[in-house]
């Protein structure tokens, strides 16, 4: 009996021979994923994933939309921060956040104080000028 692989004549035991196999070939299926999810990313920030609630019409009576110039934004993940942490702020509606202009766009109640807003973002590590 031989116990011997017959792959890339080798002198391994096939099992071991095969759980490599399986390996690379896991590592190559991550690689690409994570490759994919940055190519996603990437376009959703550059393109600015304009999803405006209001579509260009004519905000509600009572909601404003206020932009807000951010300095340190610099991913897909600082853009999830920001818009996690900025729609946990009771009476915010919506936020828009553009990598390639340092902006951040809110839809947000009227009576709610912007500077709540700029304090919640400078919380995270951001600057706003």
């Amino acid at each position: 009996m031989n116990n011997k692989c017959n792959c890339q004549n080798c002198n391994c035991n096939p099992c071991s021979c095969n759980k490599k196999n399986i390996k690379k070939e896991s590592n190559n299926k991550m690689k690409k994923l994570f490759l994919y999810g940055l190519i996603l990313i990437f376009a959703l920030a550059i393109t600015g994933c304009d999803n405006d609630a209001n579509n260009g019409e004519p905000l509600p009576e009572g909601i404003i939309k206020t932009e807000l110039t951010v300095w340190g934004m610099t991913c897909g993940r600082c853009i999830a921060n920001i818009e996690r942490t900025v729609l946990a702020v009771d009476g915010v509606i919506e936020v828009e956040v553009d990598l390639r202009d340092d902006l951040v766009t809110i839809l947000h109640k009227e009576s709610l104080d912007i500077e709540r807003i700029k304090e919640v973002i400078t919380e995270q590590g951001y600057n706003i000028p």
